[in-house]
């Protein structure tokens, strides 16, 4: 059962991971025959499902006590999303400078982030 002194130990420094989303009504292309995205002109915002994630884990930490850092992988073109996140609350944000090519590398990047630190 979690009572909450002991949530005031499991919700000390939580990681949430975040990444950006294009509006769907922006205009989309392709470029190289149709095989490559082009993201020219894309709006780009914070994935509805992370922010509400990054929403319930300040609002856990708002009732017991802690911290709450971002962590995104992706290049400086994901930086908005970083801002946005510590304008709702965030404590921190961690940017791993790394193209994200897909789900097992990204998972890898944060993996290997985590182990550096000290999230509960």
């Amino acid at each position: 059962m979690l009572t909450n002194e002991n949530a005031v130990k499991v919700i000390q420094e939580t990681i949430e991971s975040l990444k950006r989303s294009g509006i769907i009504s922006s205009k989309i292309s392709f470029t190289e025959n149709d095989s490559k995205f082009n993201a020219t002109g894309v709006t780009w915002i914070m994935n509805p499902y992370d922010e509400m994630a990054l929403t319930r884990a300040l609002e856990l930490t708002e009732q017991y006590t802690g911290t709450v850092t971002t962590i995104t992988v992706g290049l400086a073109d994901s930086d908005a999303v970083i801002r946005k996140a510590l304008a709702v609350g965030a404590n921190d944000a961690v940017r791993v400078n790394a193209a994200a090519l897909d789900a097992f590398q990204v998972a890898t990047e944060i993996s290997n982030y985590i182990k550096t630190e000290s999230y509960d």
